[in-house]
């Protein structure tokens, strides 16, 4: 069976891939992408680097939703990837992180629940903007890291 390090360093890997293959295709397509499609790949981006902060005990340089520029977004992807492998490779993903919520509580949760989170919420809004590629008759990449014969 694998080890929770392994797990991890695989899935970020193909996270990493996926969200590579969406943004390109977001550059690609630059001149006629609907706007949410853009608010979507920087906010995949914010949220991840917000998290890989919690987890480090630091203070993030931005916010959830603010918009990021379209070629500075595949940059940040790598950065958030290979933050994140450091982070899984030399910490304990079994010890507790603190994160204050809006309502003024603290909530403990281990970090290898977060690891999680940020996997789940990017694959979730990747999802939407390839639907919104879709609608728009755009094209879109295939993300397929496995496939079936």
């Amino acid at each position: 069976m694998p080890s929770m390090e392994s797990f991890f360093l695989n899935s970020f890997e193909r996270d990493f891939y996926a969200n590579q293959s969406v943004f390109e295709s977001l550059i690609e397509q630059e001149e006629v992408l609907p706007d949410k499609a853009l608010k979507l790949a920087s906010h995949i981006i914010n949220i991840h680097h917000i998290w890989l902060c919690e987890l480090n005990a630091k203070k993030a340089e931005s916010v959830a939703w603010d918009v990021l520029p379209i070629d500075y977004i595949c940059a940040l992807n790598n950065l958030n990837y290979k933050e994140t492998v450091h982070f899984i490779e030399f910490s304990d993903c079994s010890k507790l992180s603190n994160h204050d919520t809006d309502e003024s509580t603290t909530l403990f949760k281990e970090s290898l629940h977060v690891l999680q989170h940020i996997l789940v919420h990017s694959a979730y809004h990747r999802g939407q903007i390839v639907l919104l590629l879709k609608d728009n008759k755009l094209s879109y990449p295939n993300m397929d890291w496995v496939t079936i014969r």
